[in-house]
């Protein structure tokens, strides 16, 4: 299975693709930003060139609309060889749909990929009810620290997750040696290669918490606030 996710910010997209194995080991396939910038290695305050630049006549949301229908367009145009040889697509993708909805959505639309859906991250704490345990409604599907459903007043049907959960997951993943079946790998370049993201993966600390008989990592920016979008 072949996974996006594109996180949304003012001024560049980051997107991220990961491929997955049945034992739920991971391998991080490409990663990126849109608009692509001329350096490997920046912080997104000190960007050369942002969305509104990318895309000159257009205003702050009309930018942001476009880039993700051309981001969404690359991505699944993209195809991934398996090690057999077959050819792979992406299977499902998400869009971080927090920062200016509306046009996180109309770019999705425009895209006209189904595949893809906007998503919420919700940061459940130790003394919150984990999604398991949330109100049953009609027209929600459950899964497992994950919910599908359509949020009032919003046009698409949407993914909201539990980022505590998951974060430990994927931390826990990237910890495990390469060899095990359940590790996270990234893709074989020089280290140097993937600085800035070991960077960003290493942005937050988990806090361990206990309350009602519930034991949480909760993952927590520091007060300099370094960047973190492709853990985020």
């Amino acid at each position: 299975v072949i996974t996006a996710h594109i996180d949304v910010q003012q001024k560049l997209l980051f997107w991220m693709v990961c491929g997955w194995t049945q034992h739920a080991g991971g391998y991080v396939l490409d990663y990126g930003t849109t608009p692509k910038q001329t350096r490997r290695h920046f912080i997104l305050r000190d960007i050369k060139k942002d969305l509104t630049a990318n895309y000159p006549g257009l205003d702050e949301s009309g930018a942001l609309r476009k880039a993700i229908c051309d981001t969404i367009s690359g991505l699944t145009e993209t195809r991934w060889l398996r090690t057999d040889g077959a050819e792979m697509r992406i299977d499902r993708g998400l869009v971080d749909a927090r920062y200016k909805t509306d046009a996180v959505e109309a770019g999705i639309q425009l895209a006209k990929q189904s595949q893809f859906m906007p998503c919420y991250g919700v940061g459940i704490r130790a003394r919150d009810a984990p999604m398991a345990l949330w109100t049953k409604k009609r027209g929600v599907r459950r899964g497992h620290n994950w919910t599908m459903q359509k949020p009032d007043r919003r046009l698409l049907l949407s993914v909201f997750y539990d980022t505590n959960y998951w974060k430990t997951e994927v931390h826990q993943g990237l910890l495990i040696p390469s060899a095990h079946t359940q590790a996270i790998n990234l893709y074989s370049e020089a280290r140097s290669h993937h600085q800035m993201l070991a960077d960003q993966l290493c942005s937050e600390r988990a806090v361990r918490c206990e309350a009602k008989g519930r034991i949480v990592d909760e993952w927590e920016l520091p007060s300099n606030r370094p960047d973190n979008h492709y853990w985020d």
